[in-house]
């Protein structure tokens, strides 16, 4: 039997390392992904849920974002259901907003709500909200907003809105 006598080295690692073969299990993309955001302004009534009109495509991996009006939602693709981080983001230029929201929903049905309060009369009005949830091939999600206000200012806008979305890996 042949012993082999085995010397110890310190790794420093700050050198560079050329790998051969194979590393599998590192990695990977956080795919599919959509970005759209708002770029015209809209009307938003008074106490009224709406659909938020997010048209602008930034990015779409998969071609999984429709943003024909009325629709505003990314739907999943086959085979890529997991858990997903999603992004939603609401700006109105106004100084009268008194309650604003923005709900995310899933095929359809409220999951999770963001509210924001105004008593001091702010120029702007934002409400933001992260989330992670386990979605399946096939399901859709959208986000609706209802905005309250004091009734002098009928002319309610967003400015500078975004939905996105994006596939987590190793979870």
């Amino acid at each position: 039997m042949a012993i082999t006598k085995i010397q110890s080295e310190s790794l420093n690692l700050a050198d560079d390392f050329a790998f051969t073969g194979t590393i599998t299990g590192a990695g990977g993309v956080n795919t599919p992904a959509f970005g759209a955001k708002v770029t015209s302004n809209f009307s938003f009534a008074d106490d009224t849920t709406t659909l938020i009109p997010y048209a602008t495509v930034e990015f779409d991996t998969h071609s999984a974002y429709n943003n024909t009006a009325g629709n505003y939602k990314f739907t999943v693709p086959s085979g890529q259901g997991g858990k997903y981080a999603i992004n939603m983001g609401l700006r109105l230029s106004n100084d009268r907003a008194l309650r604003l929201n923005i709900t995310l929903h899933v095929n359809n049905t409220s999951i999770h709500q963001f509210e924001f309060s105004n008593t001091s009369n702010a120029s702007y009005s934002t409400v933001n909200g992260n989330y992670v949830y386990t979605l399946n091939a096939g399901d859709y999600i959208q986000v609706k907003g209802y905005l309250s206000y004091d009734g002098s200012n009928a002319d309610i806008f967003a400015l500078g809105s975004y939905f996105q979305a994006y596939k987590l890996i190793g979870v």
